[in-house]
């Protein structure tokens, strides 16, 4: 069970806390009601992180459940329709517990199933349940005309920009307003190709369904809103970045990363590291694994190709392939493990090819002294 992950699906946007402190709180033990919290945030965590599964036993420990309570505690929300669940397998071993979780229905649509209403009956004071059946019909008697939603993007750029992912793609895929809402932000400094290549590079597929990362998607619109095509690039910094990274502190290594990494889109970094006009047709594949299958942020690709051309003086994809392989198979990658594995092979290849020169700088450092 140590291996278990727990992956949260919901296409809540927001829930309504209003209708579940007054319907179901009431009717949840504090657990189940920690626990139905805890899915939502802990999914929109993964959400703006861009990770997938998060460790089963991580969570039951956030949410203090220990893991034989989890079932009963987990079918309180099932029986009140607030979150559904299923346990994949790979060769008869339980491997993802997988939540489907559920928006709370507002009080009026709340009070028309039977059994919520039955349950509120017999756990609320009758002045309670009273005020609640107040509420439903002053919602009734004063309801709101319908708010007209103002269009994010223009239903002819909108199809233009939708046409040319899919034909990218070749598959369906969904697009939130607030990604359609950087288009029309920058239309008049990117072009329409441009927004489509970077939505194809930014899609990422989640149960067969693809859909456009907000965070990939405004990440390579602001390295090219923000790089300056006349600056002069220096491969040198790179180079001596991954050469001095074990005697560099963490604080000083993390800062340089981001000035580093999170300077260029993918495919550029590998133009001005290869100095080559084009990508491989192998490397595109390689990122969009990274992206999809890996959950890589661009930072990490960056990083990873830039140690690569560091380590072998070229990138070769087959090489890159082995390397994210094994940075996800130890779940690497975040900025710590990341660094702390690349510190790994580092101090490996040192002892042994000493590709970076480490053994020899130390002995020339002593000599001097």
């Amino acid at each position: 069970m140590s291996n278990l992950t727990i992956r949260i699906l919901t296409e809540l946007l927001e829930e309504n806390w209003f209708s579940f402190h007054q319907i179901y709180a009431p009717l949840l033990s504090e657990k189940a009601k920690n626990l139905y919290i805890n899915f939502y945030y802990q999914q929109s965590i993964n959400e703006r992180l861009n990770i997938h599964a998060y460790s089963f036993k991580s969570f039951l420990k956030n949410s203090k459940i220990k893991e034989e309570e989890f079932e009963e505690v987990f079918q309180e929300l099932n029986e009140l329709g607030l979150a559904k669940k299923k346990i994949k397998s790979n060769i008869n071993t339980a491997s993802e517990v997988l939540i489907k979780l559920k928006r709370a229905l507002d009080i009026k649509e709340a009070l028309k199933i039977e059994k919520i209403k039955g349950k509120l009956k017999a756990t609320l004071t009758k002045e309670k349940f009273s005020e609640l059946k107040l509420i439903t019909e002053e919602v009734e008697e004063f309801e709101e005309e319908p708010i007209v939603e103002k269009e994010v993007l223009n239903k002819d750029i909108y199809c233009e920009f939708y046409n040319g992912v899919f034909k990218r793609l070749n598959e369906e895929f969904s697009v939130n307003d607030e990604t359609l809402s950087l288009i029309k932000e920058y239309e008049k400094v990117i072009t329409m190709e441009e927004f489509q290549n970077f939505a194809y590079q930014a899609i990422k597929e989640l149960d067969g369904k693809y859909h456009i990362s907000h965070n990939h998607f405004q990440f390579l619109i602001e390295q090219k809103i923000n790089n300056n095509s006349d600056e002069k690039f220096d491969s040198f910094q790179y180079d001596l970045f991954w050469k001095g990274l074990l005697d560099n502190p963490d604080s000083k290594s993390k800062k340089i990363f981001k000035s580093l990494f999170s300077k260029y889109d993918c495919e550029t970094l590998y133009k001005k590291l290869t100095n080559k006009p084009k990508t491989p047709i192998g490397l595109n594949k390689w990122i969009r694994d990274c992206i999809q299958n890996k959950n890589f942020s661009f930072p990490i690709i960056n990083a990873t190709m830039s140690f690569v051309k560091t380590l072998l003086h070229k990138i070769p994809v087959n090489y890159l392939i082995k390397l994210s392989d094994t940075l996800y198979e130890n779940n690497a990658t975040d900025f710590e493990s990341f660094i702390s594995h690349i510190k790994d092979v580092i101090s490996h290849d040192a002892d042994n090819k000493d590709r970076l020169n480490i053994k020899n700088k130390k002995k020339s450092f002593m000599f001097h002294y």
